[in-house]
């Protein structure tokens, strides 16, 4: 997974991809 990009979705867990 790529690297988080916003911290408030840190929380869903998302990546680059989202």
């Amino acid at each position: 997974k790529a690297t988080l990009k916003f911290g408030a979705l840190d929380r869903t867990k998302q990546t680059d991809d989202y």
